[in-house]
């Protein structure tokens, strides 16, 4: 089911930053996460093809089968879906909390300086 799911979540997400950058007028416009979706989703392409290709070989009833390589394109798109499944929700929260992190040090460092600002004031 993964072989018909992943390369057509693929080909609407690679579709949609192409819609989204004809919209925008540039590349710049495209939404943030709009593209994220599209390179977490080839990077788990990639992952998957190489770990295909470093041992391309299965058990085929207890008989090893070698991989042909014109085979592997469809074996990497089977496995990259199912990696995609782990990879994307992990992505994404780990996105979310860094943003979380930058703008919590924002405020931060924006509250020292407002603080610093007002102690100068009391100051004086």
């Amino acid at each position: 089911m993964m072989i018909l799911l992943f390369p057509l979540f693929l080909g609407l997400s690679i579709i949609a930053v192409v819609a989204d950058a004809v919209r925008a007028g540039s590349v710049r416009g495209i939404r943030g996460g709009l593209a994220f979706f599209s390179v977490c989703l080839l990077l788990c392409y990639v992952l998957a093809f190489a770990l295909i290709s470093l041992d391309p070989y299965f058990d085929d009833n207890g008989a090893p089968s070698f991989i042909d390589l014109r085979f592997r394109w469809f074996w990497a798109a089977e496995l990259a879906g199912w990696i995609a499944l782990l990879f994307l929700p992990t992505a994404f929260a780990l996105r979310a909390a860094v943003k979380g992190v930058r703008v919590w040090l924002r405020r931060t460092s924006e509250n020292e300086g407002i603080a610093a600002t007002t102690e100068e004031h009391i100051r004086e």
